[in-house]
């Protein structure tokens, strides 16, 4: 008789640990979002790509609607500027080599000459 109870225990037991489970399971998947319930994750599409040494390099990447820049070295990726939308800052127009050009066209206001002084004694030479 004793061991039909710890087996009728063992059992209970069991019961509410699949589900304390079965209900975890169901509050992370409503927070985790459509990915995890096989929706569609957003689309990630690489505009541009400038390698500035062995290592790094500078990406213009959309995801979703918005516009990123961002920097990738071999240890890290880094938000560099979010830019919306808005490409028309850059000239992502096919280079001679079959790789894409970066240039960033200069900012509409001029630096004022305090930056500019600040600018110029932080520069390393």
């Amino acid at each position: 008789m004793a061991a039909l109870g710890l087996l009728l225990r063992v059992g209970v037991a069991m019961a509410v640990v699949v589900a304390v489970m079965w209900v975890a399971a169901r509050l992370l998947q409503r927070r985790v979002g459509p990915s995890a319930r096989g929706g569609q994750p957003p689309q990630v599409e690489v505009l541009a790509r400038r390698g500035l040494s062995r290592n790094s390099s500078v990406a213009v990447v959309r995801v979703g609607g918005r516009t990123l820049i961002l920097g990738v070295t071999d240890a890290q990726v880094s938000l560099l500027a979010e830019t919306g939308t808005d490409t028309t800052l850059f000239d992502l127009t096919e280079a001679g080599s079959g790789t894409l050009s970066l240039e960033v066209a200069p900012p509409p206001a001029a630096r004022t000459p305090l930056v500019e002084s600040l600018r110029e004694r932080t520069v390393r030479r």
